[in-house]
């Protein structure tokens, strides 16, 4: 693994990145792989085609998922 501007280049062409939304690092793969993300080479200001959308669930105490439930 190796650090280059903003990205991580990780086993397997792929590319990692940090997500300032949910403080997780999440990873794509590039070509020659199919199917994969194109990118403009650009380890500083990376761009992905199509672009990368993250979904996921919070996580959350027990204690926020009771008063949740209780409709807090």
């Amino acid at each position: 693994m190796g650090a280059h501007g903003v990205l991580r280049t990780l086993a397997g062409d792929r590319l990692g990145f940090f997500c300032p939304g949910c403080k997780e690092v999440h990873q794509v793969t590039v070509a020659p792989h199919q199917p994969a993300w194109g990118f403009n080479g650009n380890f500083d200001a990376p761009t992905f085609t199509p672009s990368v959308l993250v979904e996921g669930v919070e996580r959350i105490t027990d204690d926020e998922h009771a008063r949740i439930m209780v409709g807090e």
